[in-house]
């Protein structure tokens, strides 16, 4: 019923077949880790550029705000005047 040991050469080659699988997990476990670390400072660094051109493109549309001319205190005849609305244009012939 209980046969004889197995020889030491098989036990030796058992051991160093698990020692190996383990360092290949250990690995791969490592090489995930390292690409999934790297995958999150890119992304993180994409979203920073990107925060920092939509604060760029804010200041620039508020400058664009302040630039304009101040239309409360001139009347909307004026204005109009300007942007060329409301009046005879006569079209060339």
């Amino acid at each position: 019923m209980i046969g004889s040991p197995p020889p030491t050469d098989d036990i030796l080659r058992l051991w160093i077949y698990c020692i190996s699988g383990f360092i290949t997990v250990i690995f791969l476990m490592i090489m995930i880790c390292s690409i999934v670390c790297r995958q999150e400072c890119l992304d993180r660094a994409s979203r920073r550029k990107a925060r920092e051109h939509q604060y760029n493109r804010l200041q620039e549309w508020q400058q664009q705000v302040n630039s304009f001319p101040n239309l409360t205190h001139r009347p909307a005849s004026d204005i109009l005047a300007e942007l060329g609305i409301g009046q005879y244009q006569p079209q060339s012939v």
